[in-house]
């Protein structure tokens, strides 16, 4: 089974989106799925930043977790 080529239109996609993707963009929601343990605790100094700077945060956990 032979592969067709595309050219260089997915690079040129690519590159283009990583250049103007930064400023056509503004992310404002972060959606957070926690692991339990160290990994948790040592996000939230990170969460409470963005928290602080005007990002909306949803975390999906379990009770038990928290």
């Amino acid at each position: 089974m032979a592969v067709e080529s595309q050219g260089g239109r997915p690079l040129v996609l690519g590159l283009l989106l990583c250049v103007l993707g930064p400023v056509v963009s503004h992310a404002g929601k972060i959606l957070l799925i926690p692991v339990d343990g160290s990994h948790w605790l040592s996000m939230l100094g990170a969460i409470q930043q963005l928290q602080q700077r005007g990002h909306e945060i949803v975390v999906l956990a379990p009770d038990a977790s928290l």
